[in-house]
């Protein structure tokens, strides 16, 4: 029977291991034995959901009594793993697919995108006159192949597609714990550690969109193929540029209004004009297939 090394729940240290232990069991405690209805998100973070799953496993183990705090070798714990293994258990709904495997599952598609990029850019530097290539150039770049910033999208450009090659290996998955170490903050499906380069994280966050998923505690509908897409696209510029500090993303007034000398390092910029050009939109903008837009 599984054990917890440290309190969970409220004003307790959560540690990550314990509360994806405590998340499962009460998963896999029946609904009406007090188990989690809806089943919670497997993300070892003890927030809204989980604890009020534990305080209301308690309340109807324990006669209404509640603290919502789960302690190791404790009658919590111990009735928690007494009802997992009784007969009428439930399964655990099945986890969400690795972070890291679902942006590798992307990076064809991203690839496939900068790819063209890199040949439009190419074609636009020989002279071409293509009215889309230009205006696309224009809208997400705010330059003309003369402009002496042609070159920086273009080095940008190469260096993605390099780090793109390199797949899986410059991946990290991250637990929202980690996340909020790093930034300071929870709600980032992916970020790139930098300065210098570490490598590009995917959080829980990450994952495909779906209609309804167990626990709904922070992740929410998840992102579209495209989407996804874009973001592995999005990250590789953080990572090949110094100057990438920032994000204005491709929906809204501010992104139209990126004068040239930020717009070049503006990550969303690349993924909006790879798009823009590999399906040769005649849209002003393209597709758009960013985050602002994760239904895509």
């Amino acid at each position: 029977m599984p054990d917890i090394q440290f309190p969970v729940g409220t004003n307790a240290r959560n540690r990550d291991d314990d509360v994806l232990i405590v998340q499962q069991l009460l998963n896999t405690v029946p609904a009406s034995a007090g188990g989690a209805s809806p089943a919670l998100d497997l993300d070892g973070w003890c927030i809204t959901n989980t604890i009020g799953a534990i305080q209301n496993f308690q309340r109807r183990q324990f006669n209404g009594w509640s603290d919502g705090h789960v302690d190791p070798g404790g009658k919590t714990i111990k009735a928690l793993n007494d009802l997992a293994a009784a007969s009428g258990s439930r399964s655990l709904p099945l986890p969400d697919k690795d972070p890291s495997d679902l942006a590798v599952d992307s990076i064809p598609q991203a690839l496939a995108w900068a790819k063209d990029a890199v040949q439009a850019l190419t074609d636009l530097a020989n002279g071409s006159s293509d009215a889309i290539l230009l205006r696309a150039l224009q809208g997400h770049f705010k330059i003309t192949p003369k402009d002496r910033r042609f070159a920086t999208v273009r080095r940008n450009f190469d260096q993605a597609v390099a780090l793109l090659g390199r797949g899986k290996s410059v991946y990290r998955t991250v637990t929202r714990r980690q996340m909020e170490v790093d930034l300071g903050w929870k709600e980032a499906p992916g970020y790139t550690l930098r300065n210098p380069f570490q490598a590009i994280c995917w959080t829980p966050l990450f994952h495909g969109r779906v209609v309804r998923r167990p626990g709904l505690e922070w992740s929410g509908p998840g992102f579209g193929p495209k989407c996804r897409a874009a973001m592995v696209l999005h990250e590789p510029i953080h990572a090949v540029d110094s100057a990438a500090d920032f994000d204005v993303y491709e929906h809204g007034h501010e992104y139209v209004a990126l004068p040239a000398d930020r717009a070049i390092h503006n990550a969303s910029s690349y993924p909006s004009f790879a798009g823009h050009v590999s399906e040769h939109s005649t849209e002003p903008l393209g597709p758009l297939y960013g985050a602002g837009h994760p239904e895509l």
